[in-house]
């Protein structure tokens, strides 16, 4: 079966074939299975804060014989896991606030030395805003499509400087800009698009107008 290409996208920013992932949210365990068979990890912990969501994992892990690669843990957020113990950390498949909330709770010494893969389904901008502003750097940040929605993935770890940013890539995403994927030229298009049906019913929103113009402006750069 083919792997949907937003798991396909976090799995190809993981590699510490020597190392331990924790998957935050794992719900049905995929990435971790894919992890190991794909030999890009040694050992992976998949964590859920509901039990019933992480049964799906605890029954993958059995039916594929994984017991030996595979712990699940029931709990909240990075509660679940001991420092030092997180080669890289992975959170998806939620919203940015959430992201946020899990690190700003979470022992520094828990995921301090980790590299940290973030998929968030909104409030992106925001999210990028509280890594750069409370010590983490940002190394990857793009978006894919897949089956008509957009997934960004941020590849960050917490180095105790803040990074300075442009307004476009806080935005939009640092390396969208290098890759110029026709993925990311869809998501300046649908943003356009969500801005203007905005300033229909309230032509007097700045946020909107300043994001449609940093967007055609992008995507001019880009056709030249």
């Amino acid at each position: 079966m083919r792997a949907k290409k937003r798991l396909r996208v976090l799995a190809d920013e993981i590699h510490c074939c020597n190392g331990t992932v924790v998957d935050i949210g794992a719900d049905h365990g995929q990435l971790c299975k894919m992890l190991i068979d794909e030999n890009r990890a040694k050992f992976a912990i998949a964590t859920d804060v509901s039990k019933n969501s992480l049964q799906k994992t605890v029954e993958l892990v059995k039916n594929n014989n994984l017991q030996n690669f595979i712990e699940t843990r029931v709990g909240d957020g990075l509660e679940v896991v001991n420092p030092g113990e997180a080669d890289v950390i992975v959170i998806a498949g939620m919203g940015g606030y959430e992201i946020i909330k899990i690190l700003s709770s979470s022992n520094q010494n828990v995921y301090g030395k980790a590299s940290i893969v973030l998929q968030p389904v909104q409030n992106v901008k925001e999210l990028r805003l509280f890594l750069i502003e409370n010590g983490f750097t940002i190394y990857k940040d793009f978006v894919v499509k897949d089956k008509n929605k957009f997934y960004n993935t941020i590849v960050t770890k917490f180095v105790n400087t803040n990074q300075e940013l442009t307004n476009q890539q806080i935005e939009f995403g640092l390396t969208n800009f290098d890759l110029q994927s026709e993925d990311f030229k869809d998501y300046l298009k649908l943003s356009i698009e969500r801005c203007e049906d905005v300033l229909a019913s309230n032509r007097f929103n700045e946020n909107a107008r300043v994001k449609i113009n940093m967007a055609k402006q992008i995507l001019n750069n880009m056709q030249k």
